[in-house]
Order: C-alpha cells, then sequence, then structure tokens
C-alpha cells in the first residue's frame, strides 16, 4: 500500500514535453489516493489494452517489475482480479454518464461495452506459456522478446527475463555499466542461469507467461529451463537465432547502452561454441527483426488453442 493516485486511466495523464504527468484532484485525497501499487498501476495497463496499445501496456508493467523488489512477483496472482476491476469501473463510470448525455449516448454506450467486455476478457486468463529465446551475441534475442511479449497471452502480455540484466543486478550495477571479465566466470553464469529459471517459475505459478532471453549455448541449460515447464505442465516453446558471422558482429559493434557486454572479438570467440544437439527451433535471424518476428510468433501460435 502506498500514497499512489487513485484514479490512473489514461484520461488523467497527459504528455507535457513529453513527459507523462498525472493530475485529477482526487490524487490529493489520501483515502482514495491510499491504494496499492498494483492496483494503481492496473488502470492505464487496462486502459492501454482497451485501445489496441499492447505494447505499450506490457511494457510498462515490465519496467515496473524491472525496478521494483523481485518479492512483488509474487502480487501477479492478482494482476487478472486488478485489471478486470478497473474495466468494470470505466464501464460504470461511463453508464453514469447517460443521463446527463445529450447526443453522445451511441457513442458513450458503445465505450462502455468495450470495457465491460474487457473486464470479463481479462477475469478469465489463459493458461501461461514459457518462451526462451537463444542463440549468440548479435542474433536479435532482446529485440525479439520485446517484440513478442504483448503478443503472448494471457494480458497483458509475458514478462522478459533477461540474463544481462539478471547479471548486472547481481552485481548493483545499471544496466548500462560495463561488468569486468571477472563477472562472466562458468561459475557466475551457471547462477545467472539458476536465477533465470528460478524466476520464471516464480511467475509462471503467479499465472503469467514468461520470456526468458539467454545464449542458452549448452544443452544442461536449455534443459533446465524446459525441464520448469514440464514440471508445471505448462506449454514451452524453444526458439533458438541463427545468423552468420558478419551480420552478428555488425549488430553488436552497433550497440549503445545496452545491458549486454558483447563486443565484436566476444562474437567471434562464441562462433567456436559447440552448441550440442538441439532440439529447439532453429530461426533464421539474418533478415529485418520483422522478419524473425513473423517466424517467431507463428512458433507460438502453432498447437495454441488461444
Amino acid at each position: 500500500m502506498r500514497r499512489c493516485h487513485g484514479d490512473l486511466h489514461l484520461a488523467n495523464i497527459v504528455l507535457i514535453e513529453r513527459k507523462p504527468v498525472l493530475f485529477d484532484a482526487i490524487e490529493f485525497d489520501p483515502t482514495i489516493a491510499s491504494v496499492d501499487v498494483l492496483y494503481d498501476l492496473a488502470f492505464p495497463i487496462m486502459d492501454f489494452i482497451r485501445y489496441d496499445r499492447h505494447a505499450a501496456a506490457n511494457a510498462l508493467l515490465n519496467r515496473y517489475l524491472a525496478m521494483t523488489s523481485v518479492e512483488n512477483l509474487d502480487a501477479l496472482a492478482a494482476f487478472p482480479l486488478f485489471t478486470s476491476l478497473r474495466a468494470a469501473i470505466r464501464a460504470n463510470v461511463l453508464l453514469a454518464r447517460l443521463a446527463r448525455a445529450c447526443d453522445d449516448k451511441a457513442d458513450i454506450m458503445q465505450s462502455a461495452r468495450a470495457y465491460f467486455e474487457l473486464a470479463h476478457l481479462t477475469i478469465r486468463p489463459s493458461a501461461p506459456k514459457l518462451v526462451a529465446v537463444g542463440g549468440l551475441s548479435g542474433t536479435g534475442k532482446s529485440v525479439l522478446a520485446r517484440a513478442l511479449a504483448p503478443g503472448v497471452t494471457p494480458l497483458p502480455g509475458a514478462i522478459v527475463l533477461r540474463a544481462d540484466v539478471l547479471r548486472k543486478q547481481r552485481f548493483q550495477l545499471t544496466e548500462a555499466d560495463k561488468l569486468p571479465e571477472s563477472a562472466y566466470t562458468p561459475e557466475i553464469t551457471a547462477q545467472i542461469y539458476q536465477v533465470l529459471v528460478q524466476r520464471a517459475i516464480r511467475i509462471l505459478v503467479q499465472g503469467q507467461s514468461v520470456i526468458v532471453d539467454a545464449v542458452f549455448a549448452h544443452e544442461t541449460e536449455r534443459a533446465a529451463i524446459c525441464d520448469a515447464a514440464r514440471k508445471l505442465n505448462i506449454r514451452f516453446v524453444g526458439l533458438f537465432l541463427a545468423t552468420d558471422l558478419a551480420t552478428r558482429v555488425s549488430r553488436v559493434g552497433r550497440r549503445e547502452r545496452d545491458a549486454s557486454d558483447a563486443t565484436p572479438e566476444i562474437a567471434e570467440t562464441q562462433e567456436k561454441y559447440n552448441i550440442g544437439r538441439l532440439d529447439w527451433a532453429v530461426i533464421d535471424a539474418s533478415g529485418t527483426p520483422e522478419q524473425t518476428l513473423v517466424q517467431c510468433q507463428a512458433r507460438i501460435a502453432h498447437r495454441d488453442p488461444a
């Protein structure tokens, strides 16, 4: 519980000099504005979904979870209820305007119905799934993971776990800070993969889907993440991106302020890795990010009733 806003739908947010500014007089009322943080956040996330801004809804939730305490992942089980309540509130507020409306009653009713349908949809979320995105540095894993996340059910999309970000957090650095070579020993790397699996399980049991973004160069790493889904009886999709060395080196060399510390030299070294037996879907990532995205979306949609 925090002193938040209390009525944080999109009509109460304005962009001033490209920065979001919250308004509406009720945030000065401590009773109304003191709420569960995730319940407050559910309002703009729900509204983004209502207006078909699924990428914005997913990014907002992912950014919040990336900066808050890991214990707050355990609140995700309540998120379907929170978003459904927020949608139902907007439906009721709109319906209350019908008595005062003159010419726009049809528009009000249409909007209220859309919110009410969203309330019904979000209270019955589909089963979560686990998607793992692997590949050597420069294959486009992180770009793909962020693009995939909004479309992975249930709403508002998958939580993205990135190995590079977790490693920086382990050493209490920002994503753009560079780590020394000593932070990339096999022992530390094994610990990072263990944390990835543990975090993924923690989110999945709350009913939310997860996308894990890591190199997954070793069979044991791939087997561990796959086993996590199997033990939870959750659908698993393994995607391994592949492209030629020249493309990977070029992409790595263009990175700026990224969580990855990979260099063109590291990309060349990885070319000698023994990947072992690969039972994930191998995706040709030599094209544009959009082309890679389409291939992977098709793999996730395959056999998926949703």
